[in-house]
């Protein structure tokens, strides 16, 4: 995360291993790496319903391209399993 662009960590609500926590926030950990890229730029892009992730968006949008590649290369390394 980089808190003065008002980016918070990603381990801040999806786990210190993207490992997810509760049903509000998803696990990212080995998923693919495309996959969270897509999900990322749809935020980005409004091209996600609106509804319990929508605090996501206003993340999203302060990504770089380089920070969602990074995200994504790093969260889709982790084992999808504990």
């Amino acid at each position: 995360g980089r808190w003065a662009d008002g980016i918070p960590a990603c381990a801040s609500c999806h786990g210190p291993a993207g490992q997810g926590v509760g049903d509000s926030f998803p696990p990212l950990a080995g998923l693919p790496q495309a996959y969270i890229e897509e999900q990322l730029a749809a935020w980005q892009n409004a091209g996600r319903p609106e509804g319990p992730m929508d605090l996501m968006r206003g993340v999203a949008a302060r990504l770089k391209p380089a920070d969602v590649k990074a995200v994504a290369a790093y969260y889709s390394g982790f084992s999808a399993t504990p």
